[in-house]
C-alpha cells in the first residue's frame, strides 16, 4: 500500500493486532496507517500553510475490499479514530504493543518535510504535536479513543533532537520494549514499554562497524567508523538555501550510520535479534539490512552484530532508503523502499495530497 505525494512516493507502515480487544479497540485484521496531514490556503496571507486539521493517522480496515490487491485507487476506505497534526504534528513510524487492548506508538518525522513559518522564527503549526518536537514518541490508548500523548522524548546523553527527527519504531513482544532509530543521531534506543524510560541505545556507526560477520560470506570483517558529532544541529539560522527545502541542513545522521527500518524477529528456539536498515549515499555502497542479538536480559548484545545482506537494488545517488521492516509468522522478512526525504515547500493545496493504493 502506497500513499502518493505529488512527486514523493511514501509507504505507510501497517501493524496488525491481536484478537480480544474491546469494541473501541483496534480489530484483529484492522491496521494504522499514518500520512502527511496536507496543506491548505491561509486566508489572511495567501500562502499554503500545514494543515492542523488534516488527518495524519488513523485505524483502517483491511478486511475490505474482499479482492485481491489489483493496483487501483481505494477511494472509500473504511477508517475510524483518526488523529490530526494539531494533536500529533507529522508522524510517519508505528508500532502496536501485545496489550490487550492494544496501545499504538507513533514518531514525530521529517519525512514530509521540515516545515519553519514565514520568517524562520519558528516551526510551522502542525510540524510537531502538542508538547512534542522532533524526537517525540507518542502513545495512543484504546481508554482515550487513540488520541496521542506524549510518550517519551529521545535523547542522547540529553541532548535533544534538533530537526531530523525520528526514524522508525519496533515492539520486542518478549522483553516488552521498544526500539526507536533517530535519524539525526544515527542511534538506535531502548525503551521500556510501560514507562518510557529510555534504557540505552546502540550505535552502528561505532559499535556495528567495528566487527561484525558478514552472512553471505561467513567472514568476520570491520568497517572504518563512522561518528555523531553531538555538537552538530541541524542549520537552521545559515543554511546554504532556504532551509525548509535543503534536506543538507537537517543535520541527517552520515551516510553509512543513517538507520532507519527496524523489526524484531524471535525464532521458535527463543533467540531475539533487531534487524534494521543502513541508508548509505552517493558512491557508498547500497543499502543493507543488519542485525544485532537481543540477549536474555533484553539488552543489546555488542558482541553479535550481523550484515545480513546488501540490497540488490542501488539507486541513483542512494537517495531511497529502507524504511520499514516486518515479519511474517513464519519468520520471512518484508522490506519497504521509500522515497527521499525532501520538501514541496506546501506550494501548492495538493502538494502532498493523500491516496491510498489497495
Amino acid at each position: 500500500m502506497i500513499n502518493h505525494i505529488t512527486s514523493i512516493t511514501l509507504m505507510f507502515t501497517l501493524m496488525i493486532s491481536l484478537p480480544g480487544f474491546t469494541q473501541k479497540a483496534i480489530q484483529p485484521g484492522e491496521a494504522y496507517n499514518t500520512r502527511f496531514s496536507g496543506v491548505k490556503k491561509d486566508s489572511e496571507k495567501g500562502k499554503n500553510i500545514i494543515d492542523i486539521d488534516g488527518k495524519v493517522g488513523s485505524i483502517i480496515d483491511l478486511r475490505y475490499p474482499k479482492v485481491p490487491p489489483n493496483g487501483l485507487h481505494w477511494i472509500n476506505e473504511p477508517q475510524r479514530l483518526s488523529i490530526t497534526a494539531k494533536d500529533a504534528g507529522q508522524v510517519f513510524g508505528i508500532a502496536i504493543d501485545d496489550n490487550d487492548p492494544a496501545n499504538i506508538y507513533l514518531t514525530a518525522t521529517s519525512k514530509f518535510g521540515l516545515h519553519r513559518n514565514d520568517d524562520n522564527s519558528d516551526w510551522m503549526k502542525g510540524m510537531w504535536g502538542k508538547h512534542g518536537g522532533p524526537g517525540t514518541v507518542y502513545r495512543l490508548q484504546a481508554k482515550n479513543n487513540y488520541q496521542p500523548e506524549v510518550f517519551t522524548e529521545i535523547k542522547l546523553d540529553e541532548r535533544s533532537n534538533t530537526g531530523a527527527a525520528l526514524g522508525n519504531i519496533a515492539y520486542d513482544v518478549k522483553n516488552k520494549q521498544l526500539f526507536v532509530s533517530d535519524l539525526e543521531t544515527g542511534m538506535i534506543h531502548r525503551i521500556d514499554a510501560e514507562t518510557g524510560e529510555l534504557l540505552d541505545h546502540y550505535d552502528h556507526g561505532k559499535d556495528g562497524r567495528s566487527e561484525f560477520l558478514d552472512k553471505p560470506t561467513g567472514e568476520f570483517l570491520k568497517l572504518a567508523e563512522i561518528v555523531f558529532n553531538p555538537s552538530s544541529k541541524a542549520n537552521i539560522r545559515n543554511c546554504r538555501a532556504k532551509f525548509d527545502v535543503t534536506p543538507e541542513c537537517w543535520n541527517l545522521a552520515s551516510a553509512g550510520r543513517r538507520v532507519w527500518g527496524l523489526g524484531v524477529y524471535t525464532d521458535p528456539n527463543g533467540a531475539t535479534r533487531l534487524y534494521y536498515s543502513v541508508w548509505t549515499g552517493g558512491n557508498d555502497d547500497q543499502n543493507s539490512i543488519w542485525s544485532i542479538g537481543i540477549d536474555q536480559n533484553g539488552e543489546f548484545d555488542f558482541n553479535d552484530v550481523h550484515r545480513e545482506f546488501i540490497l540488490p537494488i542501488k539507486h541513483l545517488n542512494n537517495n531511497l532508503a529502507i524504511s520499514d521492516i516486518a515479519f511474517s509468522d513464519k519468520g520471512e522478512m518484508l522490506v519497504v523502499e521509500n522515497g527521499e526525504l525532501r520538501n514541496l515547500r506546501v506550494m501548492s493545496v495538493n502538494c502532498c495530497k493523500f491516496r491510498l493504493t489497495f
